[in-house]
């Protein structure tokens, strides 16, 4: 139908908007895919609009209006319905940002196996991500790559994927191995400024400044935290924004 397409149409502009950090834009079509679900009468699909919002509102800092959203996109389907995988990525992320990691690690295992059995590739990427993430935070680096390395083995899956590539360089910063950081850390900014990808440029920046506070080029890093700072600001995503300020506060 009309709605159908209308409303796919308008998830792949959500996550182009998002990307380029033009997060107004972004909000807006959330509100129309919202509206095309209603007269759709689907409940996948407003679910799948309301995890996007829930997505939204964690990027904007809105972390209790995140939660609000994501419960209510879980009572729109079943227990078992797919999407649910994708209201717990979602939520992943919104805990690891809250530092609610308790229990974070099941239930991002048990979308990882489900996404697996099905074939959903960027789920399984996505929940992927967020475990090596809490293994990073928790000081585990070794496991994060295990991690990495599992999904590079996955069928289907592409080491082009930017996502991995942030994680990896994390990764490899945090185990000291700079200069393979700093190689992906470039590559990944090249396409990002091609592409105009804010968001991502934002987290290239920072870990820019991470790999070269490791090599005591002190300036250099303070510069490319300031770039991630004022990235952070002009999209106004508060998270971002305190993880610029903590890397800019080393590299002074």
């Amino acid at each position: 139908t009309d709605d159908d397409l209308l409303w796919y149409s308008l998830s792949v502009l959500t996550h182009m908007y998002s990307i380029r950090g033009e997060l107004p834009a972004a909000l807006e079509m959330i509100q129309r895919s919202l509206a095309a679900a209603d007269r759709r009468g689907d409940p996948q699909y407003r679910a799948a609009s309301l995890g996007e919002l829930a997505r939204y509102r964690t990027l904007s800092g809105e972390w209790s209006q995140a939660e609000e959203a994501l419960n209510e996109a879980a009572s729109c389907v079943d227990a078992d319905d797919p999407i649910i995988g994708f209201i717990e990525v979602v939520r992943g992320q919104l805990d690891l940002w809250r530092g609610d990691t308790k229990n974070l690690k099941g239930r991002l295992s048990r979308v990882v196996e489900s996404s697996a059995a099905t074939g959903n590739v960027d789920r399984q990427v996505s929940a992927t991500l967020l475990l090596a993430e809490v293994e990073i935070l928790a000081g585990r680096p070794e496991d994060a790559v295990i991690r990495l390395q599992g999904l590079a083995n996955r069928s289907g899956f592409s080491e082009d994927e930017p996502g991995y590539g942030m994680c990896l360089a994390l990764v490899l910063i945090t185990l000291g191995r700079l200069d393979d950081a700093a190689l992906i850390i470039e590559q990944l900014t090249t396409l990002a400024i091609e592409d105009a990808l804010k968001l991502p440029l934002t987290d290239l920046s920072r870990l820019r400044a991470l790999a070269l506070a490791g090599h005591g080029r002190w300036d250099e890093a303070q510069t490319a935290a300031q770039e991630s700072l004022a990235l952070a600001r002009a999209m106004s995503i508060p998270y971002k924004e305190g993880q610029a300020l903590v890397v800019l506060g080393r590299t002074r």
